[in-house]
C-alpha cells in the first residue's frame, strides 16, 4: 500500500512493450542513457531514482509513457525536457529483481507478466506502476504494480 502520493520529476519517452522487444526500435535504453549523463541524475545521487509507467493506452499491449527521475527539490534542475508525474497512492503489488542491471530488469518485468497472466491474479489497474532503485543497492529493483480498484472492492465485500 503506498499511503501517500509521490511526485517524481524527470525524462519522459512514449513507447510500446512491442516497440521495445525490438533493439532497433526501443527508446527505454536511449531514455535511461540520457538521464544518467544528466544533472537530474547528480541532483539524484544517494536518493531513490523511479521508472514510473503512467498514460497507459489500454494495458501492457499499447503505448504507455516512461518517466525516469526522482524526488527533485523545488530548486532543482529545470529544463524543457523535464516532465513531473504524480504516482498516485492506492494499492500496489510488489515484485523484487536482483542481479545485474538491466538484465535483471527485463527479468523481473517477465515475472510480472506470467504473474498477470494466471488466471487467479488480481487485475492490474494501469495508472501508474513503478520500479524503484534503491541506492544502497545497485543490483536491486522494485517493481510496484497498481491493482484495479475494482479488485479492492471485491476483496473487501468477499471477505
Amino acid at each position: 500500500m503506498l499511503r501517500q502520493p509521490r511526485q517524481v520529476r524527470g525524462m519522459a519517452v512514449r513507447t510500446t512493450n512491442a516497440d521495445e522487444a525490438d533493439p532497433t526500435r526501443g527508446r527505454i535504453p536511449a531514455l535511461w542513457q540520457r538521464f544518467r549523463q544528466s544533472s537530474v541524475a547528480a541532483q539524484l545521487a544517494g536518493q531513490p531514482v523511479y521508472g514510473v509507467y503512467t498514460h497507459y493506452a489500454a494495458d501492457a499491449t499499447g503505448a504507455y509513457t516512461l518517466v525516469v527521475g526522482g524526488a527533485l527539490p523545488p530548486d532543482g534542475p529545470s529544463a524543457p525536457e523535464l516532465v513531473s508525474v504524480l504516482i498516485p497512492a492506492g494499492q500496489y503489488l510488489v515484485f523484487t529483481g536482483s542481479g545485474d542491471i538491466p538484465a535483471a530488469v527485463l527479468g523481473a518485468w517477465r515475472q510480472v507478466w506470467a504473474y498477470f497472466a494466471r488466471a487467479d491474479a488480481p487485475a492490474r489497474a494501469f495508472s501508474s506502476d513503478f520500479e524503484q532503485y534503491d541506492p544502497a543497492d545497485a543490483s536491486r529493483v522494485r517493481f510496484h504494480i497498481a491493482l484495479s480498484a475494482a479488485v479492492l472492492v471485491h476483496a473487501v465485500l468477499g471477505s
